[in-house]
């Protein structure tokens, strides 16, 4: 499971690479939205009924 890059900078390339890499090693996902207020509850039924074990947050870096 992968939430989409946060920040203002284009999200595409980075979401476009990330999904080609992972359909390239055979790894499944999913993207899903960021949340502005960060109340991810509403992932719990999704992340126990496809018991997902692992949860990649992607953001960006500004110095």
């Amino acid at each position: 499971m992968s939430t989409p890059v946060s920040g203002t900078s284009s999200k595409d390339s980075v979401q476009n690479t990330i999904a080609a890499e992972t359909l390239k090693s055979g790894i499944p996902f999913q993207f899903f939205p960021s949340v502005a207020n960060g109340d991810y509850t509403f992932l719990e039924e999704t992340i126990l009924t496809e018991k997902i074990t692992d949860i990649v947050i992607v953001g960006e870096m500004v110095l």
